[in-house]
């Protein structure tokens, strides 16, 4: 069963693998939903945690095919928050190269500041209307899954 998903992944050129990382499980939810409403073909992973995303990164480094092509990381997590997660994320060879979206909700001037310092690729504050995802879902299906060429392999 594991090989065909992986088939999948390798002749399905428009599918992507995206892990959310957050550990309000209603968030996760809801963001699951709006990628099916904006019709995203891609793989949905999530974690709970910083040390999770962080392990399961580091499972698939080896394995390209499951690598994701994008992470949605929050800030404010138990233990490992998303702070010090994209600091190691960006700060490991073999996984700075994989865009990650901070969605939180978050507006700290500090934050902003010290998340792009760290290489975050885009800040987007949570919408609080299920609606305004769905719209802000839209935006990224159409930038990151449309305009920009997304890493696939891992640089060693």
């Amino acid at each position: 069963m594991v090989a065909s998903e992986i088939i999948t992944v390798v002749t399905d050129s428009s599918l992507f693998r995206v892990v959310i990382a957050d550990d309000d499980e209603s968030a996760v939810d809801l963001m699951r939903e709006a990628f099916e409403r904006t019709a995203i073909n891609c793989e949905l992973d999530s974690v709970s945690s910083g040390q999770q995303l962080l392990d399961y990164l580091r499972r698939q480094e080896d394995r390209a095919l499951n690598r994701p092509s994008l992470i949605f990381l929050d800030l404010n997590m138990p233990g490992k928050d998303g702070r010090q997660t994209l600091q190691e994320i960006k700060s490991d060879p073999t996984l700075r190269d994989i865009p990650v979206i901070i969605m939180t909700s978050s507006e700290l001037e500090e934050d902003v500041d010290s998340s792009y310092a760290s290489g975050v690729n885009a800040y987007l504050k949570k919408p609080s209307l299920f609606a305004d995802l769905v719209s802000m879902t839209r935006t990224i299906k159409e930038f990151w899954f449309g305009c920009a060429s997304l890493p696939q392999k891992p640089n060693r």
